[in-house]
């Protein structure tokens, strides 16, 4: 099975959340596998869905250094987020790839 990673930025203002923005891409995920940071939100039997919750600040740490596009476009995203945002959520998915294990 693969996996899909998504992260999510949220705003706290006057005791409402909302999302700013999201992106789906690579960040450490063996980092927060290891720290024992995700938790299991499983709905589906089938498959593992996982989350994490940080502070804003917090999260940079899991960023990996922009080797490629794909790592680049994370860190740009993270970097660009504005001032408002208070928390990072990161949702790991495990979806059918149609490929063999």
């Amino acid at each position: 099975m693969a996996f899909e990673t998504v992260i999510i930025a949220l705003s706290w203002r006057e005791g409402k959340y909302a999302v700013v923005d999201s992106i789906s891409g690579p960040i450490n995920e063996q980092a927060l596998l290891c720290e024992g940071r995700f938790q299991d939100v499983s709905s589906n039997p089938g498959y593992v869905d996982q989350m994490a919750v940080f502070a804003k600040d917090q999260f940079r740490r899991y960023l990996l250094w922009p080797n490629d596009e794909r790592t680049a476009e994370v860190r740009q995203w993270y970097d660009a987020l504005p001032e408002e945002v208070a928390f990072i959520l990161v949702h790991r998915a495990e979806w059918e790839s149609g490929l063999p294990d």
